[in-house]
């Protein structure tokens, strides 16, 4: 009987092993959600609109990958929107919250505030995330103050 339980044990722990493996990717982490740029947002500073293409003609997935015990990760994909999405440029990024969202978190104890706003830093650059409803949609945002504060809010 003792090693019928054992058995139970092993074939759980297995699965559960072989379930954490396969939502992560071991390059990146595990997958937290993934994020559309806006068609009219621009794009972030650190992509350079490829030669032949317009803004229109492109796409953007944003892809945030957790972790443990390390900053956020991550990866942007630039597409054509043509047939095929063809993937034309991919950086990686570390992520944050932005201050004033991070005291808004902590002030209301919840984790939905609208809008949001996160930075994400790729070769030393600095964009911030606008999320202004829930959903999978991103916004670059310009704003002058939220740019001003992010070290002071």
């Amino acid at each position: 009987m003792c090693w019928i339980r054992e058995m139970r044990l092993i074939v759980v722990f297995s699965l559960l092993v072989w379930i954490l493996l396969s939502a992560c990717n071991l390059q990146y982490g595990f997958i937290e959600s993934e994020f559309q740029l806006a068609a009219e947002s621009r794009l972030p500073r650190w992509f350079v609109v490829p030669p032949g293409y317009k803004r229109e003609d492109l796409g953007m997935t944003i892809t945030l990958y957790f972790r443990p015990f390390l900053p956020y990760l991550d990866k942007m994909v630039i597409y054509d929107l043509g047939p095929g999405h063809k993937e034309l440029l991919k950086k990686i990024g570390t992520e944050r919250w932005h201050p004033c969202t991070a005291r808004q978190f902590e002030e209301k104890k919840t984790g939905a505030v609208y809008p949001n706003y996160s930075i994400v830093t790729v070769d030393g650059i600095e964009e911030i995330f606008e999320q202004r409803v829930p959903g999978n949609i991103l916004y670059i945002t310009d704003d002058p103050q939220l740019r001003h504060t992010i070290d002071r809010c």
